[in-house]
């Protein structure tokens, strides 16, 4: 065998092979979409998920983050989540926003931006434990945005820890927008991470 090839071979079943992201799935849009969400996620051997969100509002909104256990977001009052925002080089926000009993987790302030249409906001994301039936599923985002300083605008990095207030396994994970809809090439990409 190759050297190359004894060394890939040393790595499988190794800690670092169970840390490794590995896709699932990706939802995109070409205008209109109001969610964008991945299914098919109960069957997957996968301790926690991560996700890359892309995308532009038709209107200036956020997204909110919802799970659910088969293929239909859970659109109750099921989610409790807790925002911390810094912008423009500012500590961060001392008082927080806390939101108890919401029909989602809000992952993120402004995101359509006024001059540009090319402008898309961020969003990082991991769901830990979602198929533990003994816990909420837990989740943290981290949302990035830049609005070049207009009034009423976002500029910053808002930092997002939510909970699905359900101990089922989670079927599907998607964001919706809470005004508008998600303009062209908005999307919403989901890893899997074996963890150990």
């Amino acid at each position: 065998m190759p050297i190359l090839g004894t060394i890939a071979s040393s790595f499988q079943g190794n800690a670092l092979n169970k840390l490794a992201f590995e896709p699932i799935g990706t939802a995109t849009t070409s205008g209109g979409a109001t969610e964008l969400k991945v299914t098919g996620l109960a069957s997957l051997n996968y301790r926690h998920l991560c996700y890359v969100a892309t995308v532009q509002l038709s209107t200036p909104s956020y997204s909110i983050l919802r799970m659910g256990t088969s293929t239909t977001l859970d659109t109750g009052t099921n989610y409790t989540g807790r925002n911390r925002i810094q912008t423009n080089g500012d500590a961060i926000d001392p008082t927080f926003e806390w939101t108890t009993n919401g029909v989602g987790i809000n992952i993120g302030g402004e995101v359509q931006h006024p001059d540009a249409s090319n402008y898309f906001a961020c969003y990082v994301g991991y769901i830990m434990n979602f198929k533990n039936t003994n816990m909420w599923k837990s989740s943290i985002t981290y949302y990035m945005a830049t609005t070049g300083g207009e009034a009423d605008t976002f500029d910053g990095i808002e930092t997002v820890d939510g909970a699905w207030r359900n101990t089922s396994a989670v079927g599907c994970i998607g964001i919706n927008a809470a005004n508008g809809t998600y303009n062209n090439y908005s999307s919403f990409a989901l890893y899997g991470i074996k963890g150990s």
